[in-house]
């Protein structure tokens, strides 16, 4: 019997089909009994037998099959689903196909955004393997977002109102996206908020959004620093109408006065308000002003010899004469009944005074150990120069003091003036300006010039000095007298 009870499946090794329990001495001769591809046989055999003693042996013949097998697809798989955009060919592939399969494929390949189908076919060994198949993979590419990492608003810095459009920009944005922007310049001063909206590759990319911005122009203000009241000083009252304005005003305001002007006597508050732009600016100010129109005062001024009526206005500077009204005297100064002089501004009264002078010359008597001198002094000049007296051998002039000193005192030379046509610095010692009516003491006393410490003598040769016959009693302005004692020669 034929050992065939199945259908072979290709395995691509040789199929074979025999006879089983053949006698003894007879041997098989097969045809069409192997086969390697897949198909149907038909396999015949002749034996080999004892031709002499047997009759001829035979056999039906056998139809056998090898089958066609299947492509294990066990571990194929389709590579990658998903993709995102980046303007590249995204592809999807069957991976580990077995050997001598192809595949051939439908919608694998795509660069835009979208969701496709792949399908695949197969070449491959149709001899022996049955026709393989594999699902199709549905695929995607999803749209790209734009990198907006880098995309910034760029806002002016000068966003004072100046009249001129103040411009926002959106920079950094990326290739392929342009941007329309709204509320994004503006010239009046506000707030606003700049947005914006994209123009984009909507098939490939998701909507872009940016976040919004909300900038000011702010309120500028007013250039006053050269506005002024254009007031110096009071008005002299004359019945007419004063008024004060200001000067100076920037472009664009107007102003409204109150108690600016009037026509009467008196101190008066200016203010002013503002017709400006109240959008573009900040409300602007300034500072009120106390003017005043004075009223006219009189100065009667009686002179040694005559009588001057004068008008002024209150903080007006004394009035100045311009030529002295007797010869051989300066004038002094004006004066009030009660001997107080006036100020340096007049007051806001009528005012009587007297008026003083000086005489230009005042003369000087000086006692000293060579005699009696008497000397005139130019009582004109501020503070005259004292008179430059000879001083003996062996002695040092100290300087003019306005008492005597106390016998045995000591005088640091230091701290008074050596030369006489110096002005003394100290109160203690004689004032040049006093010389109209003080008495002073010319001292001089022993020691070596370069001494620093002057003791006064203990003992006064009183025939050289007449205490008790000197007279110091002198009319103001008229003269003076100086005394000078001597001490005994030191050394």
């Amino acid at each position: 019997a034929w050992d065939y009870t199945a259908p072979f499946v290709y395995n691509a090794n040789v199929q074979r089909v025999l006879l089983t329990g053949l006698p003894l001495g007879l041997t098989p001769v097969y045809q069409s009994n192997l086969g390697l591809n897949a198909g149907r046989y038909q396999a015949s055999v002749t034996f080999i037998y004892d031709t002499a003693n047997f009759e001829t042996p035979s056999f039906d013949p056998i139809r056998w099959e090898i089958q066609k097998t299947t492509y294990s697809f066990d571990t194929v798989r389709w590579s990658g689903d998903t993709f995102v955009f980046d303007g590249s060919m995204h592809t999807v592939t069957l991976d580990n196909l077995p050997a001598g399969v192809n595949a051939h494929y439908v919608q694998h390949q795509a660069s835009q955004a979208g969701v496709y189908t792949a399908s695949v076919t197969f070449t491959y060994d149709a001899r022996n393997y049955l026709t393989p198949t594999f699902p199709d993979r549905v695929w995607e590419i999803t749209k790209g977002t734009y990198d907006l990492s880098d995309t910034h608003w760029v806002v002016p810095l000068d966003l004072t109102y100046d009249g001129t459009d103040k411009i926002l920009q959106l920079n950094g944005l990326p290739e392929g996206l342009s941007a329309t922007l709204e509320s994004h310049q503006a010239s009046q001063a506000g707030i606003y908020e700049a947005s914006v909206t994209f123009i984009y590759d909507a098939l490939n990319y998701e909507t872009p959004t940016f976040e919004s911005v909300t900038w000011e122009i702010l309120k500028a203000t007013y250039d006053l620093s050269n506005t002024t009241w254009d007031y110096a000083e009071p008005f002299a009252w004359d019945g007419s109408l004063h008024r004060v304005t200001l000067s100076e005003l920037p472009l664009g305001l107007d102003v409204l006065y109150e108690g600016h002007e009037a026509s009467q006597p008196g101190t008066y508050l200016a203010t002013v308000r503002f017709l400006y732009d109240d959008i573009n600016y900040e409300s602007p100010s300034f500072e009120s002003l106390s003017w005043t129109i004075a009223p006219a005062y009189t100065l009667t001024v009686f002179h040694p010899d005559r009588r001057e009526d004068l008008s002024y206005f209150a903080g007006d500077a004394l009035p100045a004469l311009t030529s002295d009204p007797r010869y051989g005297y300066r004038f002094h100064g004006f004066f009030e009944d009660d001997n107080t002089p006036l100020p340096s501004q007049m007051p806001a009264r009528d005012v009587v005074v007297r008026a003083h002078y000086q005489p230009l010359e005042s003369l000087l008597d000086v006692w000293t150990a060579e005699g009696h001198e008497r000397f005139r002094l130019i009582t004109d000049e501020l503070s005259p120069a004292l008179p430059d007296i000879p001083v003996p051998q062996g002695w040092v002039f100290v300087g003019y003091f306005s008492a005597p000193l106390a016998f045995g005192s000591r005088i640091d030379t230091t701290t008074v003036i050596q030369h006489a046509d110096h002005h003394l610095p100290y109160p203690y010692w004689f004032n040049p300006a006093q010389v109209r009516s003080d008495t002073a003491v010319l001292g001089l006393f022993p020691g070596p010039s370069t001494s620093r410490t002057i003791e006064v003598p203990q003992e006064v040769d009183e025939t050289v000095i007449p205490w008790m016959n000197l007279t110091l009693s002198l009319s103001a302005f008229a003269g003076m007298s100086v005394l000078a004692w001597k001490g005994k020669r030191h050394g």
